[in-house]
């Protein structure tokens, strides 16, 4: 069972906050509550497959999944315990890594980053200098306890270490590095592994891709068959009003002589003469409309087949997507409502999720922008 840790790690209290007021950036793995981590270690039994891509984070929630953990381990000798890093682990997330069972498998990919700094604090109230001396105690404890990990498990310069937590400094390693310090055993290459039970999403980005190009052009078709179809009406119809003009503008300088010389029962003849050739030519423009319908239903009843394919592969998210822009929302917004009125959890709620959002990247980063909290620092 694989088990995320994104975004930023909170503790219990900031999670129980936003499982209250915002769970869709705990379900969007903007956040990571350490009671969730908790709660999902406790109910692993054959191994822990912790993945990792955040920030960092509250150092009291990553110690409670740091603890956490280390029990797992204890209480199932014969279990296997793996982190993989992602694109980045830094400050609380990797410090994780130090802080592993003796035992874990740590891996992560050439392209990941791994970054080491001073933990820090915020403080306010009215418990006079004393608070923040103790405070400073126990940034310090912490501190301590991830560098003397650093030194005892990794070939790294203790010198160096201890300049990575000084103030305002920090220690990066790339994947490559990592291994070489002895931090990480396993440098993996190319793109992250999907989990077992998703498609792999290159191919799956792929054939989306093939799908669309389809699409697309079935509905240029379309579009440009109908216009025609209007263009060349609108042409008809101007000519029969020249030809209906040039009609009348003989007959106009004709008519008092024809009031005169010419019987009145030689104008219905001529409108005879007119009502045939116009029933000589509606033959033909509805051969040529019949034509034009035909072809309109053919690339129709394709652009159908299409969409029932690319339907399908999607998941409806090409549904979701119009019905949030019907509303207003981005077509991500949509579909991830979907998703939680589904009640979706686990390994389906996150396949689901990863293809709203590779689905609309852009729509994503607008919803997680317009739910996250604007902080005024005045």
């Amino acid at each position: 069972m694989a088990i995320r840790i994104s975004g930023v790690i909170v503790g219990a209290m900031d999670g129980a906050f936003l499982r209250e007021f915002a769970p869709e950036l705990l379900e969007a793995g903007v956040y990571t509550a350490s009671t969730d981590v908790v709660t999902q270690i406790a109910a692993c039994k054959d191994g822990l497959d912790i993945e990792i891509n955040s920030f960092g984070g509250c150092i009291f929630g990553g110690r409670d999944i740091s603890i956490a953990i280390s029990r797992w381990a204890a209480n199932h000798p014969n279990g296997k315990v793996r982190y993989t890093v992602e694109s980045i682990a830094a400050s609380m997330a990797a410090s994780l890594l130090v802080l592993a069972p003796q035992n874990a498998e740590i891996r992560c990919y050439r392209e990941s980053s791994i970054m080491y700094h001073s933990a820090s604090a915020f403080m306010f109230g009215d418990m006079g200098p004393g608070e923040l001396k103790d405070t400073s105690t126990m940034l310090e404890q912490f501190n301590n306890r991830i560098k003397n990990a650093l030194k005892s498990r990794t070939k790294l310069d203790a010198g160096q270490i201890d300049e990575w937590f000084q103030d305002r400094r920090m220690g990066w390693l790339d994947g490559d590095e990592a291994a070489d310090c002895g931090l990480c055993g396993t440098v993996l290459n190319g793109a992250p592994e999907p989990a077992p039970d998703m498609p792999p999403k290159d191919n799956e980005s792929k054939e989306v891709a093939q799908m669309a190009a389809l699409y697309i052009p079935f509905v240029n078709a379309i579009l440009n068959r109908e216009t025609t179809m209007d263009v060349r009406k609108l042409k008809a119809k101007n000519e029969d009003e020249e030809k209906i003009e040039e009609q009348k503008a003989p007959e106009a300088a004709e008519e008092p002589e024809k009031e005169i010389e010419e019987p009145e029962n030689e104008e219905p003849e001529e409108d005879e003469e007119e009502a045939t050739a116009e029933g000589e030519e509606k033959p033909e423009e509805d051969e040529e409309k019949k034509e034009l319908a035909e072809e309109n239903a053919r690339l129709k009843a394709q652009l159908a087949e299409v969409n029932a394919k690319l339907e399908k592969l999607t998941g409806g998210m090409r549904r979701g997507h119009n019905a949030g822009a019907s509303a207003g929302a981005c077509s991500f917004e949509a579909a991830f409502a979907e998703i939680r009125a589904k009640k979706l959890s686990g390994p389906e709620f996150e396949r689901e999720y990863l293809k709203a959002r590779n689905a609309d990247p852009k729509g994503f980063e607008r919803y997680i922008a317009k739910c996250t909290p604007v902080r005024n620092n005045d």
